[in-house]
């Protein structure tokens, strides 16, 4: 990667929830998920952009064209934008796949009641020394 220009942009709330379970779910950074959008903004927008040899989201694919097919008449019959039906669309995705936390499932007391027991005695914590 050559030099970088600091970039400051304004962002909704939302898109930077989104963006940060993205980045997580990814294990990417948030500013290179950003990198990667706008390059791919300037690959659909100028003639002359970059070859999507590199990149290869970018690769024509037939199963795009008909999910752009689908939010077209879907932005069309709702009255929505198309950049807004997508934006919508990949939050609900994101909402649906978020990743699990690493400890979920690491230890197993074998106890059944820890849920009851906590309700009646309260948490005390041990010493740890």
């Amino acid at each position: 990667m050559g030099r970088m220009v600091r970039k400051q942009v304004y962002i909704e709330p939302r898109q930077e929830q989104a963006l940060k379970r993205l980045a997580e779910g990814l294990g990417a950074s948030e500013a290179k998920l950003i990198r990667e959008g706008i390059e791919r903004v300037i690959c659909q927008g100028e003639a002359g952009g970059p070859a999507s040899e590199g990149l290869p989201w970018l690769r024509p694919d037939p199963g795009l064209e008909f999910m752009m097919e689908a939010m077209e008449r879907l932005s069309a019959a709702h009255g929505i934008s198309l950049a807004r039906a997508v934006r919508d669309a990949l939050e609900a995705w994101i909402a649906r796949n978020q990743p699990l936390p690493r400890s979920l499932g690491m230890g197993d007391s074998g106890r059944t009641d820890v849920s009851r027991r906590i309700g009646e005695e309260g948490f005390v914590p041990r010493p740890w020394r």
